[in-house]
């Protein structure tokens, strides 16, 4: 497990070596809900400095209806998150990542693709129950 330290360091010199953002890939089993979540935020917050993508291993087919609503009710754009198989990162056409997180401890025990490409690995676990009912409980 990278330490929060040790990302910021990876990110800060990623930026150094190249003008383009750094390309992060969040990981979870459905890539439904906590890893669109996270590709959506990052994606509005970092603004050109990060590239988010997400991916699941067994995707659901669907981001989750209630994480949508709930990035919308928040002014984010939501037409373009699609549930993916974590595969099409691993294609040789698949865009380089600088890191990559998983969301959930499911997919990080599960055996992934290897990406020959990717710069950094990290896993960040959220364990808890899914991120969804954080938010609508707040």
């Amino acid at each position: 497990m990278m330490a929060i330290g040790a990302i910021r360091q990876f990110i800060h010199k990623a930026k150094v070596m190249s003008n383009s953002p750094v390309n992060v890939l969040f990981l979870c089993t459905g890539n439904s809900a906590r890893s669109i979540l996270s590709e959506a935020l990052l994606n509005d917050l970092g603004a050109a400095k990060f590239k988010a993508f997400s991916a699941g291993s067994q995707p659901s087919g669907q981001p989750h209806p209630d994480g949508l609503a709930e990035l919308e009710r928040r002014g984010h754009a939501t037409h373009s998150y699609r549930s993916k198989s974590w595969d099409e990162f691993a294609a040789d056409n698949a865009p380089v990542m600088d890191i990559i997180v998983t969301v959930c401890s499911s997919a990080a025990g599960e055996v992934c693709p290897v990406w020959p490409k990717v710069r950094g690995k990290s896993k960040l676990l959220c364990t808890g129950p899914l991120m969804i009912r954080r938010i609508l409980n707040r």
